[in-house]
């Protein structure tokens, strides 16, 4: 009998701390990572209101095959597009960084 008071008092703690748990979105699950080849195959939304020479780069980017070059400490996919962009957009080592909702991996 103590135990089922003792499990009964665990599960209603539980239920407590449950309750004031922050809720996070998870990511959706990925093969991607460092090193993988990804198209930019849709353009984020939050585009459209960056500076215009940044928004020129990406939609520049949009639709051409990159190579992953690390994941941030945020989750995003950091691609270099160094080679497509340094000269014809002035800069060095230029990447971009995104979400793998806008990336298709590229086998």
């Amino acid at each position: 009998m103590g135990d089922s008071l003792l499990s009964g008092f665990v599960i209603a703690q539980s239920r407590a701390a449950a309750a004031q748990l922050r809720v996070r979105r998870l990511r959706p699950f990925t093969m991607i990572q460092s090193g993988s080849t990804v198209r930019f195959a849709k353009m984020p939304p939050w585009v459209a209101k960056l500076p215009d020479d940044s928004r020129r780069v990406f939609e520049f980017c949009f639709g051409r095959t990159f190579r992953i070059v690390e994941v941030d400490r945020q989750g995003l996919f950091v691609l270099d597009v160094s080679a497509e962009i340094d000269e014809r957009f002035g800069g060095f080592m230029n990447d971009i960084r995104l979400e793998v909702e806008f990336l298709e991996e590229i086998r």
